[in-house]
């Protein structure tokens, strides 16, 4: 029993190395303003000067570097993640990434994955803490575009970046995030992000397994989240988009086609969706969600004393908002009946009650409405019921603008 024991103990001696050792593979990666690629060693004393540089290394050590990037501002052109790596900036307000991209198909800032081929396994990436801001002089070139993919429980994120089309406030035709047609896209986390003056927030032609919660996006061209796909053989599923803000969306006034001008549009062969409490504000009036280029009605309309207008998926949603005091709430379908019972108060008017033989139960200090269980309701908080009801709309299988 005692030579047992030592045996035990030297065997669990050995896997604590072993494990050490591992461990001890993946390394801290600085880039600095004022570092040096060829006399650097990347370390934080020694950093490197440019991002393409960090990610070489990182990419040829093979583990899970992670690569920390300091304040100013950097060039990052062309540069391919296609290992785990966690790439940290000092917040979006003080690292910097900038580009011109002039190349539709071949240029990018940042590529999570293989440019040419789809994907590689970068399990447990993350891009965070980033200003991405390129200026581009052709069409729809994405900032980050994203190839590789994740998997169960260590998903590629991308999170509390900023992504700028151009610095003069003018809307460019670039895409903040964008995916080519894969099946191998998936697992993947988009959130608490700010998107401005884009071409397109989001433009996904395929993803699986995604979550896009709690970013805000302003001044897009065209869509703000554009899950285009329009092949059967590359369907989107299992995808959750909530708690997303959106405001000045689709400014092109002489583009109304839904496929493209709207706030959230889903196409091609939609399954397992969840789209809910996601605040939408469209430029000129167009509509809110689409799918497969038709428009959906669903939810309430908020117009605010300052004439906004503000989109919700629920009557529930719109009552409870920040935004309905003192407003004009226009319903868009009938409000289910736990919400034909909701107290309306801080001076909120409805509109449209009558199409749908409702009369709103009016009082002068109603308290908060409570949450919307989303049972069996028919309504939208639950995110289109997995968009069942929608299987009747006659699919349109349309090229990408």
């Amino acid at each position: 029993m005692k030579l047992f024991g030592k045996k035990f103990a030297l065997v669990l001696a050995l896997v604590a190395v072993l494990a050490m050792a591992g461990s001890a593979l993946a390394a801290d990666i600085y880039v600095s303003a004022t570092g040096n690629d060829s006399a650097g060693d990347g370390t934080a004393e020694n950093p490197y000067a440019t991002v393409a540089k960090a990610v070489e290394v990182a990419n040829g050590n093979g583990e899970q570097d992670m690569i920390h990037v300091g304040e100013g501002e950097f060039t990052v052109k062309n540069v391919a993640i296609t290992t785990p790596i966690k790439l940290i900036g000092t917040g979006a307000d003080k690292t910097t990434f900038t580009a011109e991209l002039t190349s539709q198909y071949t240029d990018y800032m940042l590529c999570l994955g293989n440019a040419g081929s789809y994907g590689a396994d970068i399990s447990g990436s993350e891009v965070s803490g980033i200003s991405f801001e390129c200026t581009t002089t052709v069409a729809q070139t994405p900032m980050i575009y994203l190839t590789g993919k994740g998997s169960e429980g260590n998903n590629i994120v991308i999170k509390d970046c900023s992504f700028v089309g151009k610095p003069d406030g003018t809307a460019t035709t670039a895409i903040a995030i964008s995916t080519p047609y894969s099946n191998d896209i998936q697992y993947v986390t988009v959130s608490g992000n700010k998107i401005q003056n884009a071409a397109y927030g989001m433009y996904f032609n395929s993803i699986q397994n995604a979550e896009i919660t709690g970013n805000e996006i302003s001044d897009t061209k065209y869509n703000a989240i554009n899950i285009a796909n329009d092949n059967a053989s590359y369907a989107p599923s299992n995808i959750t988009i909530a708690d997303n803000t959106m405001t000045n969306i689709s400014t092109e006034e002489n583009y109304n086609e839904p496929l493209y001008a709207s706030g959230i549009n889903v196409g091609g062969h939609p399954d397992e969706f969840n789209v809910t409490n996601n605040t939408i504000n469209m430029a000129t009036g167009k509509q809110s969600l689409a799918l497969n280029g038709d428009s959906i009605n669903k939810g309430a309309q908020v117009t605010t004393p300052d004439g906004d207008n503000v989109y919700f998926s629920t009557l529930t949603e719109a009552v409870q908002s920040d935004k309905s005091a003192n407003s004009t709430i226009t319903l868009l379908s009938e409000p289910t009946k736990e919400e034909k019972n909701l107290e309306i108060g801080n001076g909120i008017k409805i509109a449209n009650a009558d199409k749908y033989n409702y009369e709103p139960n009016y009082v002068e200090n109603a308290p908060a409405a409570p949450a919307h269980s989303g049972g069996g309701s028919g309504g939208c908080s639950a995110g289109f019921g997995a968009l069942a009801l929608l299987a009747a709309v006659p699919l349109l299988f349309r090229k990408k603008k």
